[in-house]
């Protein structure tokens, strides 16, 4: 739970750099989780901010970690796949993993693995 005076992570959205913020105000009026946040550092700092509680993303100490995990996804969605390449993850997926463990289901957006309980349904 996100208390007043902690400082948190901002990112407006998940590609853009972390921010440092001090929670500082709750936003009961709103049916959804705000926080009224102060920034801390750079060009914003000294500014308040009305903001959803998606834009907090941890808390500030981890931020390092934080900045890794999301350049590695970032990295991911830069690097799409040809057809070929797809066609061939495709296949080395079939033949190595059991379709009564898993599944592959290759989509535009993002590849994903579906998990089977032991009766073989999805989970």
């Amino acid at each position: 739970m996100i208390a007043i005076g902690d400082e948190q992570i901002h990112r407006l959205r998940d590609y853009d750099h972390s921010e440092r913020v001090r929670v500082v105000e709750l936003d009961a009026r709103k049916k959804t989780s705000r926080y009224v946040v102060e920034f801390l550092e750079g060009v914003k700092q000294g500014q308040r901010k009305n903001v959803p509680l998606r834009r907090l993303r941890g808390d500030w100490t981890e931020v390092t970690a934080h900045d890794e995990l999301l350049a590695n996804w970032q990295r991911l969605d830069e690097s799409w796949m040809e057809e070929r390449e797809s066609d061939a993850a495709s296949v080395v997926f079939e033949r190595l993993i059991n379709s009564e463990i898993a599944a592959g289901v290759w989509v535009l957006v993002r590849k994903l693995t579906e998990l089977r309980d032991s009766e073989g349904h999805i989970e």
